[in-house]
Order: C-alpha cells, then structure tokens, then sequence
C-alpha cells in the first residue's frame, strides 16, 4: 500500500506535465535502508518482489534491478521476479537470467 500510495503521488506529478507515458514503475528495491542487516532486506525484497503484479495498476512497465549475488535467497528473488514477468529489468548477468527463464517460463 505505502507503494501504491508514492506512486500515485508521483504519477499525479508526471500527469501534470502531461509526461505518465514516458513514466515506468521501480520499485527501487536496491535502496531498503543501507544500515539493514542482509535478512531484514532480503524479508523486504521479497514482500516486494511477490506483490510486484499490485503495481501493474498503473497500466505502466515495471522496471526490476535484478538480484545478481550466487545465494539461495538471491536465486530465490531471482525466481519470484522471473515469475511475474516485468517489462524491463537490468541483469549484471543475463546468461543466469536466461537460464531462470528457460527453467521457470519454458514450461507455461
């Protein structure tokens, strides 16, 4: 909701100068709190990551720095990311996102 609700703000901004088109929805996960202990971000990420399709309201793309770090919790992000199909992410490597896709997509 605290999303929704920044968002709509911004975006009301955006209507304004008639600029919503050219706008795409970032969640900006990359920017929880940097005094955050790795498990309190890793919680937040993935809150947001798995609510992700909530922010499709604004009929605008979404936009995901894509988790990189080899973990099992990164992977996992990784996953619920890949799951719900945003239209633009950035990847350091595209090859282990492929690979994420070919697994979790290729059978839909």
């Amino acid at each position: 909701g605290t999303m929704i609700e920044f968002f709509e703000g911004r975006l009301a901004d955006a209507d304004r100068f008639g600029m919503r088109a050219r706008c795409i929805i970032d969640p900006g996960t990359g920017f929880a709190p940097s005094n955050w202990p790795w498990e309190e971000r890793y919680v937040y990420q993935k809150r947001v990551y798995s609510n992700m399709n909530e922010l499709r309201c604004f009929g605008l793309p979404l936009y995901i720095a894509l988790p990189w770090k080899e973990t099992a919790q990164h992977d996992e992000l990784l996953e619920i990311i890949v799951e719900r199909q945003p239209e633009y992410g950035r990847a350091h490597y595209p090859g282990k996102v492929r690979r994420f896709e070919a697994r979790i997509l290729g059978s839909k």
